[in-house]
């Protein structure tokens, strides 16, 4: 998909073929170098070199390494927030609510272990204090929105209940698909747990 909106991490955008397919370029070279060399290992100069190009092209699109973790992680998190936001609004009227939270879940460790530079992408982010704020952020407004539709469901439970709710069961799933991208080998067993712990407490707030 082409880059059509600028970020205050981007120094510019791509606007013609040519300039997106190096701008994209870019982006796999940057992904091949985490994958490769891990965090320690990325820098701007080695992403430019994989990628083929002068690091003056590079910065043309970037003021700095961190500015590129940043696009790899918006990247990732607008499939992620995009497909929560859409599965949330089915939440309300499901009727098979434990159906309704395997898929959640599913989907979501799906898009940990494809990509490819998923697991590194994530240290990155928790070892870049900026960057971390920035998750941080979107989690608060995420969290929110949870607790909005879970007020829908359960119209009787206090709004803080939903809150809290919200939160911890957030928490909960950033930490689980964390460990699990980490560890393939006990991806499934961890989001089986999670489902069910998710199950629970959304059975519980029914009573």
């Amino acid at each position: 998909m082409a880059v059509t909106s600028p970020a205050p991490h981007r120094r510019a955008v791509p606007k013609q073929a040519r300039a997106e397919a190096t701008y994209a370029k870019l982006l796999d070279a940057a992904v091949a170098v985490l994958v490769e060399r891990g965090l320690q290992g990325f820098n701007t100069n080695v992403v430019a070199e994989v990628a083929g190009v002068n690091v003056a092209t590079l910065y043309h699109y970037f003021p700095d390494k961190n500015s590129i973790l940043r696009e790899l992680f918006d990247r990732n998190e607008r499939v992620r927030v995009g497909f929560v936001v859409d599965h949330l609004a089915l939440l309300p009227g499901a009727v098979d609510l434990r159906g309704w939270v395997v898929e959640l879940v599913g989907r979501l460790l799906d898009v940990r272990l494809h990509e490819p530079a998923g697991a590194v992408l994530r240290r990155a982010w928790r070892a870049v204090p900026d960057l971390t704020a920035i998750e941080e952020e979107r989690n608060d407004a995420l969290a929110e929105t949870i607790a909005a539709v879970l007020q829908e469901r359960y119209p009787h439970q206090p709004a803080a209940t939903a809150q809290t709710v919200a939160r911890v069961l957030l928490i909960a799933a950033v930490a689980v698909l964390d460990q699990a991208s980490e560890h393939h080998d006990r991806a499934q067993v961890l989001a089986d747990e999670l489902v069910e712990v998710i199950s629970a407490r959304l059975a519980g707030l029914a009573a």
